[in-house]
């Protein structure tokens, strides 16, 4: 008796010391030091406790070291904080299912990011998605007004993918969620692409690339007081002649609030057509509205016969608690210039095929909001009965 009694307190105490050191180890700090002759996460000197960080750490970068940072560490963390002393820029390498085995950085707890920025490696398959930003924050988000998640010119390169334009003078712009404008060599090119409701593509690369990819899903709160943006990049010389299509924003949380922006605008056009606007769909669990966030989708604007005009705006999906699953609203909003017919600054919805299941159902939405001198515009399977006068 006095044996088994004894086992029993010994396991009781094992028990106790297993949940002390795992209560201890997930209060770990790992502190960016950069001591390393690279920038690496995963080299252990450029760590405060001389490995990389392991599961149920939390990463720390500020203090000590503002360098850049290439992440490519696989395990869960505890935290991540970017204190607003920081001002390098953290690359993720998660990369699309299938391109590789890091899909996605899981953070258990909260994720701060008050200073520095946030991105994801320029996409290097030729006419393939490879890399893209995709995080999980099972905890609360929060970007700081003096922080970026910014994945601009990280989509398909110039030339490449399927709304794809070139760089010569007079060029038309790249489409995406939008219809690139057109110009003299040619109208706009028309094929949009990818998910309304929950936006996984890159935006096409016309003279420079297009925008990238980011996927955020927040258990917890989204304070969004920065920016995210996914745009084009600007080129040079007949590079800068047709503008690159916006790429994807794909946020999910209980609740989203701030005064920051989500941007996936298409690029403007010189002596060229403008990109065409990408995709942002923002999904809440709890809340009912996204505070002031500023969700941002134009397309860009270029002068065609000494008259300003612009591409097709991208796609807004907002869907809150007071929806059900993906009936939320949709909102097509541009830059307000007016679309010359000959432009084809028009948001098409997108066909059925490689990016979408099944055609888009504009019955599905709870409500459609167009604005800005936005022009919706339905493809040949388009789904609408419902249309009201309103």
């Amino acid at each position: 008796m006095k044996s088994k009694l004894n086992h029993a307190k010994s396991t009781i105490c094992g028990m106790f010391l297993l949940f002390l050191v795992a209560t201890l180890h997930a209060g770990v700090t790992n502190e960016w030091v950069c001591a390393g002759p690279d920038a690496s996460a995963t080299n252990a000197l450029n760590w405060s406790l001389l490995h990389a960080p392991t599961a149920g750490e939390t990463v720390l970068l500020g203090p000590t070291s503002t360098s850049n940072m290439t992440w490519a560490v696989t395990n869960a963390l505890a935290g991540w904080v970017q204190t607003g002393g920081y001002t390098g820029t953290v690359t993720i390498e998660t990369k699309y299912p299938g391109q590789g085995v890091f899909t996605n950085l899981v953070i258990t707890g909260d994720c701060l990011v008050e200073g520095g920025v946030i991105t994801h490696p320029a996409n290097t398959g030729d006419s393939i998605e490879k890399e893209r930003l995709f995080m999980t924050v099972n905890g609360d988000f929060t970007l700081g007004q003096n922080a970026a998640i910014d994945v601009s010119g990280k989509g398909y390169a110039a030339g490449r993918g399927p709304g794809k334009s070139g760089s010569a003078i007079y060029d038309p712009g790249a489409t995406h969620g939008g219809v690139g404008g057109s110009a003299a060599n040619g109208s706009a090119k028309q094929l949009t692409y990818g998910s309304i409701t929950s936006p996984t593509n890159h935006g096409s690369g016309a003279g420079e690339p297009g925008g990238g990819t980011v996927v955020i899903h927040v258990g917890g709160t989204a304070q969004v007081d920065g920016m995210i943006r996914s745009v084009g990049v600007p080129g040079v010389g007949n590079a800068s002649c047709a503008g690159a299509a916006g790429g994807s924003i794909w946020l999910t949380a209980a609740t989203v609030s701030g005064g920051g922006t989500l941007d996936v605008s298409g690029l403007n056009g010189s002596y060229g057509g403008a990109g065409g606007g990408g995709r942002i769909a923002v999904v809440l669990g709890e809340g009912i509205s996204t505070g002031d966030v500023l969700l941002k989708a134009t397309g860009g604007t270029a002068t065609v016969s000494g008259t300003p005009c612009g591409s097709g705006a991208g796609t807004i999906y907002v869907e809150t608690a007071a929806h059900k699953p993906g009936r939320g609203r949709l909102i097509v909003a541009n830059a307000g210039y007016t679309p010359l017919p000959s432009n084809r600054g028009y948001t098409l919805m997108p066909l059925a095929g490689q990016f979408r299941e099944g055609p888009v159902n504009l019955d599905d939405f709870a409500e459609i909001v167009i604005s800005g001198m936005g022009v919706l515009a339905i493809n040949s399977d388009t789904i609408m009965t419902n249309f009201s006068t309103g």
